[in-house]
């Protein structure tokens, strides 16, 4: 499945279309808490585009940091972590309105850490509970937490790599690459029809609709200026097309966004950051790897050797 491109056009209206895309056991004795997971400051500062990549959330992060200081591993609603944290200062947010994006990250914190095969540090155990997950009680707590930093540091890094190489890349190297990901994330009938002034047209059937949509990859370092939105339009309505793609390097200019915003045909755009999202998400420009990792199974062994 592909990325997800923002959307502009009746009304003004942005969004993000989406792709056609256990109970911890007392412990015989007390272990140290997993630290957060340290983020290195060249990705701390990189902003936007390593939070794509790294492993864990940022508030995820801080609720950590909550329940390493309370070291007893017991569960905590979510409202109430919202509020410990924001005690400790680790948040400026009130701790009503925090609380559904606290929840919302903290499982997809849980997702990040299982989705790469680490054990995660925070686990949901329904009815808005959290709590730090086996792995932080355990005696390999700290190596643990250090490989999730260097698959964030890795991540972070790839992402960065992949944005230079985009950037740099000649207007049909681009093309290239594009057709690479259009294949990839289901689009079909794909065929070329217009090449101008490092611009490339092209028309596919979109998955998930099954329509026929114009669009328009855009190769160099400049932002998109509000002329790469209109002419893209114009050229949807043209062809009576029922929506259009721009896919480019760099990011928008202020201006192309207020132009994205206008009314009429629709626009999705999939720029900068987010077009090197797609690329890893699609297997495109990257390659994927699995190394085994062991974790000593402490509830296991707890049973298994008590008295």
């Amino acid at each position: 499945q592909g990325g997800q491109p923002q959307q502009g056009g009746r009304g003004g209206q942005r969004h993000e279309q989406r792709p056609p895309q256990n109970a911890q056991s007392s412990q015989a004795y007390q272990r140290p808490l997993q630290p957060p997971v340290t983020i290195p400051r060249e990705q701390a500062v990189g902003g936007e585009q390593d939070a794509l990549a790294r492993v864990g959330t940022p508030l995820g992060d801080a609720a950590a940091t909550v329940f390493a200081q309370l070291r007893n591993g017991q569960p905590l609603p979510v409202r109430q972590l919202a509020a410990m944290m924001r005690k400790r200062n680790l948040v400026e947010t009130d701790p009503e309105q925090l609380a559904p994006q606290l929840k919302a990250e903290l499982l997809g914190d849980e997702r990040s850490y299982r989705t790469l095969g680490l054990r995660p540090r925070i686990v949901y155990r329904g009815r808005d509970l959290f709590a730090p997950g086996p792995v932080s009680m355990s005696q390999t707590a700290d190596a643990e937490a250090g490989v999730a930093t260097a698959m964030s540091r890795l991540a972070g890094a790839t992402h960065r790599a992949l944005a230079q190489r985009i950037i740099k890349a000649s207007p049909a190297g681009f093309e290239r690459l594009i057709h690479a990901y259009l294949v990839a994330a289901g689009y079909r009938e794909i065929a070329w029809v217009k090449r101008i002034g490092g611009i490339s047209y092209a028309q596919a059937t979109a998955p998930g609709i099954e329509r026929m949509v114009l669009i328009s990859a855009r190769s160099g370092a400049e932002p998109i200026d509000r002329r790469g939105i209109g002419e893209l339009r114009v050229g949807v309505e043209a062809k009576n097309l029922v929506a259009g793609i721009l896919i480019s390097g760099p990011e928008l200019s202020e201006d192309a966004e207020k132009e994205l915003e206008r009314a009429g045909r629709s626009i999705a755009v999939m720029c900068g950051d987010q077009l090197v999202a797609a690329l890893i998400a699609t297997g495109v420009g990257v390659v994927s790897a699995a190394a085994p990792l062991h974790y000593v199974d402490d509830q296991l062994l707890d049973e298994l050797l008590a008295g």
